[in-house]
């Protein structure tokens, strides 16, 4: 499907150098897999800083991903769980 900026929203977030800003997403269509397709979030290149969370609830999952690249597109990988 496609990205919908009335459900992407900063939930905290740092204004200051360094310090990641947490942004919300929620998709009453897309599964996870389609989310954290590079591209999907292209809307918001000028705003989301590599190493920006995003809290992502799709439907078929919640998870947190960080922003790894944003030019030429967004990408984002997910999360893990320390060890």
């Amino acid at each position: 499907m496609t990205f919908n900026n009335k459900n992407f929203a900063p939930i905290s977030g740092g204004e200051s150098e360094g310090v990641p800003k947490i942004w919300g997403y929620i998709s009453a269509t897309d599964a996870i897999a389609t989310v954290a397709a590079s591209a999907y979030f292209n809307d918001y290149a000028t705003q989301l800083r590599i190493g920006d969370v995003i809290y992502i609830v799709a439907t078929d999952e919640i998870w947190f991903y960080s922003v790894t690249a944003v030019t030429p597109n967004v990408t984002v990988a997910a999360i893990t769980a320390p060890a």
